[in-house]
């Protein structure tokens, strides 16, 4: 799993209408690997990003679709795959 193929859409598609570098809401920006590292900590469950992210976390409503689905890959992308950027 990696951030260009398998998270990128998904934070295109539901976090960088508010996380984008034009006016990011938090002063967190997701618009590139780089920005949205600011916010993890690779193999870290507790980096800002997944705890955010989770079932109980500020950010979980605003996924679309399947939440629990998205959570669960922000999730094995930090802590199992390093956050790493490409395969």
């Amino acid at each position: 799993m990696s951030y260009e193929q398998d998270l990128k859409p998904i934070f295109n598609g539901d976090c960088v209408s508010c996380h984008s570098t034009s006016r990011p809401q938090g002063r967190y920006s997701m618009s590139t690997y780089a920005q949205v590292m600011a916010a993890v900590q690779p193999g870290n469950a507790r980096s800002t990003l997944v705890v955010t992210t989770q079932s109980n976390g500020s950010m979980y409503r605003y996924f679309s679709g399947n939440r629990a689905a998205k959570a669960d890959l922000v999730k094995r992308w930090v802590v199992n795959f390093n956050a790493q950027q490409s395969r």
